[in-house]
């Protein structure tokens, strides 16, 4: 009995921790296109008030009228706009504009980063293009979008917005489903064989714009390559980790989201203990089981020496007890009746 609950034990533990990790897999998955969902809306978001700019019909005036003839009024006017759209949306870190020749006419907001223009721009009117990320001081990051801006089908020249990566907390910093040692990185190219993290670490929220290299997961993270990696992969704290990957298209960005493997392992340990516990638990009761059945039995048969032993001695009368409910009770009734057919002979 204890041979075949120690067979069955191994065999469904093998099938749990398998579940466990298919589990675990599905999860880790599951939250990697959570994850992507919402950096897209907030690089959606992003767009948008890039749009709502490009789409003010009175700075499209001034700016086509400033093409003709710089104007101090024209510029101040463009300025109060600007001022306003940066004031009001806390995401801009700067907004310029620029003429069809691509040279600066008015740029509101921080000046930390040179002012330039992707002429590329203007072969693509309709289209917000994406310029790279630049790092901002000791704990900032700032993304370059580019828009034309055109009036009357006719484009009159290019705004030019950095975004604060701030917004990119907001998904990162969400470590719901991903237990005490899981977190997200978003990171983008920097260089051929390395990549740059744009958000805070959980475990070393200081370590900003962290260097990584680009595989195991960086890289495929960065081609856009949805998969799962669980085997000799380490972070940058030398942790061995499960880490999934998906790629922000809109961007060229590589979104890695991971866990240690050491918590994964945890569940199929907790198991491992509750399944010794509980098979030490049985083959416990299994031995004082058969331990008090065997001195039932025995008990039985030692009557039943006694009885054979009394008649040998010459007591004739001697019978076993047949009330017993069992085998012995049966052997003691056959035996009493073989006695019985003796004396009768």
């Amino acid at each position: 009995s204890l041979l075949s609950m120690l067979v069955l034990g191994a065999v469904t533990f093998k099938s749990a921790s398998e579940l466990l990790r298919e589990v675990s897999e599905r999860q880790l998955n599951a939250l990697a296109e959570s994850k992507q969902r919402d950096l897209e809306k907030v690089i959606e978001g992003w767009q948008d008030r890039i749009l709502l700019i490009r789409s003010r019909t009175r700075l499209r005036e001034l700016l086509a009228r400033s093409a003709r003839a710089r104007e101090d009024l024209v510029t101040e006017e463009m300025r109060a706009i600007l001022e306003d759209a940066v004031g009001s949306v806390a995401s801009f870190d700067r907004i310029t504009l620029f003429d069809v020749e691509g040279d600066a006419v008015v740029s509101v907001g921080s000046q930390e980063l040179p002012i330039g223009l992707d002429r590329t721009v203007f072969e693509r009117p309709t289209e917000i293009l994406y310029g790279g990320v630049s790092v901002l001081g000791s704990d900032r990051v700032g993304i370059r979008f580019y828009s034309a801006m055109q009036l009357d089908d006719l484009t009159v020249g290019a705004v030019e917005a950095v975004i604060d990566a701030e917004d990119l907390l907001s998904v990162t910093q969400d470590f719901t489903g991903l237990g005490e040692s899981g977190e997200t990185l978003v990171v983008v190219r920097d260089g051929e064989e390395s990549a740059l993290v744009l958000t805070p670490l959980r475990h070393d929220p200081l370590l900003r714009h962290l260097i990584l290299e680009t595989t195991p997961c960086a890289g495929p993270a960065l081609r856009g390559q949805e998969d799962l990696f669980r085997e000799r992969v380490t972070d940058y704290r030398g942790a061995e980790v499960w880490c999934a990957t998906r790629g922000l298209a809109s961007v060229g960005w590589g979104l890695i989201v991971k866990i240690d493997s050491a918590e994964e392992s945890r569940r199929a340990d907790a198991l491992l203990e509750q399944m010794i516990d509980l098979g030490l638990a049985l083959g416990a009761l299994a031995i004082l089981g058969g331990t008090i059945l065997g001195f039932r039995l025995g008990q039985g048969l030692w009557d039943l020496k006694e009885v054979v032993e009394r008649i040998r001695a010459g007591e004739t009368s001697a019978r076993a007890d047949p009330t017993r409910p069992d085998e012995v009770g049966f052997l003691g009734a056959a035996l009493n009746d073989l006695l019985d057919e003796h004396q009768k002979d």
